[in-house]
């Protein structure tokens, strides 16, 4: 029986891999399942490593057992985060990107953040701690269990011999050094790289790196072509930017009433749809995109860029417009630290940034109405951004005549509340189209309706789906249609230029969504994606070529925000 007992340590051990890796692992429909669970299986294996600390644990010297519970005590915690926390972002952060500075606005969006996040993984963590944590103190591990750990040092050299080296693996992304060399290897190389730092920001001054085509393209000059002209250049851009909003709600149905309505017609009557845009955002989260958005720059893997940059060392969209003349308003619903909103807007001189304080009278569709009304009010050109956040998770915010409508009970079905929020959502979207339809009906203003993430109820765990968000570019002139073109947030920058007919920049690393030709598409957690022969869209890990675009944003991004 003491056996058997002792032998539960190490299955809890296994087990806790196992289901990190089930996480970390992407179900590829071409691959058999069951090979896929192999490879989670055998990767579990470097878990053993935990051995360790538990003879550290079991030890009769108190500064051991200290360590031992220490390490392990740290363990459950991060990998149940990183389980979580890969469901959400999709990506592994570097263990400096979350301090001690972020701890209080973190803990401020823990709840609705465990919310949309929380499931059975969560719950096996939980279970397997507990039973642990229980035998720990009891059930005494024989020596002879330390020859498991050859095991996790065969499977690290077959790795290094396949793989290459754990440090040129990390160049592919956190996600991949830690399902070929191991949760500890990671750690390791993230706290190498964090006292490697010799200057107060994460690279050195970093020339302009062209391209994101080059990567995959080289030098093909990007086609004379576009994909829609614009008879002349607009006065007004307004970019709605919706929270957790899928395609897929755009033109369903919830008991045989129409969720979205109104954005479901304007697609249809003067959008360009564009159906293979993809997010982009990275440790920063929600907040990737306003920095994508603001400086048409990758967002960067290592700290939150919104919070972390030192604008004063960069041309944001917002000074160049400046510049010429054309007045630029941010809007949203908060400003908390943890994003970097109140940090970020603190520098941007040249856009007037408006939050929704808690407590306000207003709610969020009259914040944005009173906004917008702002930004049309005057004769002036102007630029209108809305960060919308309420269809966020767990979607049971809507009203009761919302339920009334489509015939629900709050609260029952994920799916179902999630539609019912996008219909309140849709009905902001109409309103606020409202506000400037005679500009637009003029041909003078340009609407763009997007996301900053999808909400992960349509993605079935796929990190690509994950990605994939609507994006809406309409204009009185434009014929509705879908454009297969590979896009991402950081082309909306040059968009917004040339739609005021402005110069393109020559910092930006992409071209306008109204270019036509070759496209790539970068994730900060180490994929991306392009067409190879002109036609099929292929993902890969990001090979060297990707690294100057990171350091590009990481010169600007302090070590101490």
């Amino acid at each position: 029986m003491t056996i058997a007992k002792s032998g539960l340590l190490v299955l809890c051990i296994y087990a806790l891999g196992f289901v990190l890796y089930s996480r970390l692992f992407a179900f590829i429909p071409i691959v058999p399942a069951w090979v896929q669970v192999a490879k989670m299986g055998v990767a579990s294996v470097y878990f053993l490593l935990l051995l360790i600390p538990v003879f550290f644990a079991q030890s009769r010297w108190l500064a051991l057992r200290v360590l031992g519970y220490a390490v392990l005590i740290a363990t459950f915690a991060y990998v149940f985060f990183l389980t979580s926390y890969y469901a959400y972002f999709g990506f592994v952060p570097e263990i400096y990107a979350l301090g001690a500075a972020n701890a209080p606005d973190m803990a401020g969006v823990l709840g609705h953040y465990f919310r949309q996040v929380f499931g059975l993984r969560e719950v096996v963590i939980l279970v397997l701690a507990a039973l642990f944590f229980t035998l720990l103190p009891h059930q005494k591990l024989h020596r002879a269990t330390l020859a498991l750990l050859l095991l996790p040092v065969l499977l690290f050299g077959a790795s290094a011999a396949i793989y290459e080296t754990p440090a040129e693996t990390k160049r592919l992304g956190n996600g991949s050094v830690i399902k070929r060399f191991g949760l500890p290897t990671f750690v390791y190389l993230s706290a190498r790289d964090w006292f490697s730092f010799s200057s107060g920001f994460l690279a050195a001054e970093t020339a302009y790196p062209g391209k994101l085509t080059q990567i995959a393209y080289g030098d093909i000059p990007t086609a004379a072509t576009s994909v829609a002209a614009l008879q002349r250049p607009v006065d007004r851009v307004f970019l709605i930017q919706i929270e957790s909003f899928d395609r897929e709600a755009i033109d369903t149905t919830l008991n045989d009433k129409a969720v979205m309505p109104f954005t479901s017609q304007l697609k249809s009557s003067a959008c360009l749809e564009y159906s293979n845009y993809y997010t982009v955002k990275s440790v920063g989260g929600s907040a990737d995109s306003e920095y994508s958005v603001a400086t048409g720059r990758l967002p960067s893997s290592k700290l939150q860029s919104i919070r972390s940059t030192d604008f004063s060392t960069m041309k944001t969209i917002y000074d160049v417009l400046e510049e010429n003349g054309i007045s630029s308003y941010f809007a949203h619903n908060n400003t908390i630290g943890f994003y970097g909103r109140n940090y970020a807007y603190a520098q941007l001189e040249n856009v007037n940034a408006t939050f929704l304080e808690p407590g306000a009278e207003n709610n969020e569709r009259q914040f944005a109405l009173d906004t917008m009304n702002a930004a049309v009010a005057g004769s002036e050109r102007s630029f209108y951004y809305f960060f919308n956040v309420q269809s966020h998770g767990p979607f049971r915010g809507y009203k009761a005549e919302t339920a009334e409508i489509f015939g629900l009970e709050t609260g029952s079905d994920i799916v179902s509340d999630y539609m019912a929020t996008m219909h309140e959502v849709d009905q902001t979207i109409a309103e606020l189209f409202a506000q400037q339809q005679e500009a637009f009906e003029a041909g003078d203003s340009l609407f763009i309706v997007t996301s900053d993430h999808p909400s992960y109820l349509h993605t079935g765990g796929d990190q690509l789906k994950g990605g994939h968000i609507p994006m809406l570019v309409c204009h009185a002139d434009f014929e509705a249609r879908a454009v297969d073109k590979l896009a991402s947030t950081v082309d909306v920058f040059p968009t917004i230029l040339e739609a005021f007919g402005l110069p393109q920049s020559d910092t930006a690393i992409s071209d306008s969504l109204f270019a036509e030709g070759p496209n790539v598409v970068v994730f900060p957690s180490g994929k991306m994606l392009y067409r190879e022969g002109g036609d099929a869209i292929v993902s890969r890990d990001c090979d060297a070529g990707c690294a100057p675009f990171f350091d590009y944003t990481n010169q600007a991004i302090s070590l101490s925000p």
